[in-house]
């Protein structure tokens, strides 16, 4: 019996030691995750209350912007450069058949609105070169598949594009605005109608036909016949007044659909 009653105790000491032993482990553990979580604390508010660090993210945010800054202005510096190079071409050439008197210094005064005109009919008559070039090869195909037939007369050369754009509105009216650019504006004011149709309306189909009749008569009546490209956009969905609308736009221009 003694000997049962010490191998009791024995048990007894040993649930406790193991009961003494995870306490003592989930103790520990508990103050090693406290210590992290302080030192993890302790570094954040650190970082932020650092001044250093505040002023190297402000300096490395402006130096970023600087550099974004450099790149842009390095790339309008080779933009300008070229505009430079190519109005005094222009000078040059307007020296040439210069017809006034040259200043004592052989230099002529130029008003800078006229040097803008210049080179804003210069780059519309840039545009209408490359479409001359791409035209030249569609119709180089149209005729390839022709085998004989004919084409559509070829686009009057005022400005690169469409003539207009018109809206096809649901009452039955044209609402129309001018697409050509700065440069060819005074071009296009010498054709019969098109100013009046460029105040946008909207306009009935009389008074649209009245006046795209007058633009298409002058296209027709040029030494090589031609005729203007209209983009023609649907503001409805009325299908039978769609293509009334379609056929009075194309007894004046050639239609690309929107």
């Amino acid at each position: 019996m003694p000997e049962a009653g010490a191998v009791a105790d024995a048990a007894a000491r040993l649930r406790k030691e193991r009961v003494h032993t995870s306490m003592l482990i989930e103790l520990l553990s508990l103050l090693i995750f406290l210590s992290m979580a302080f030192a993890f604390v302790m570094k954040e508010e650190g970082e932020n209350l650092n001044p250093w660090k505040e002023k190297y993210d402000r300096v490395a945010a402006e130096l970023e912007a600087v550099k974004a800054s450099n790149r842009w202005l390095r790339s309008r510096i080779l933009h300008l450069d070229k505009e430079v190079l190519e109005l005094k071409i222009n000078l040059r050439r307007l020296l040439e058949v210069h017809k006034g008197t040259v200043r004592p210094n052989d230099q002529v005064l130029v008003p800078k609105d006229f040097v803008a005109s210049i080179s804003s009919q210069k780059a519309n008559a840039e545009a209408v070169v490359e479409e001359l070039q791409q035209e030249n090869i569609r119709l180089r195909q149209q005729l390839a598949a022709a085998r004989g037939g004919g084409v559509d007369l070829p686009k009057c050369r005022i400005a690169p594009g469409f003539l207009f754009s018109i809206d096809l509105l649901g009452d039955g009216r044209y609402q129309v605005r001018p697409q050509w650019s700065a440069g060819a504006a005074d071009a296009v004011a010498q054709v019969p109608g098109a100013m009046a149709l460029a105040r946008g309306g909207p306009f009935t189909r009389e008074e649209f036909l009245a006046q795209s009749r007058r633009i298409r008569a002058w296209g027709r009546a040029q030494p090589v016949p031609c005729g203007f490209t209209a983009l023609v956009t649907e503001r409805h969905g009325r299908i039978g007044l769609y293509k009334q609308q379609v056929s009075t736009v194309e007894q004046s221009f050639y239609v690309r659909r929107n």
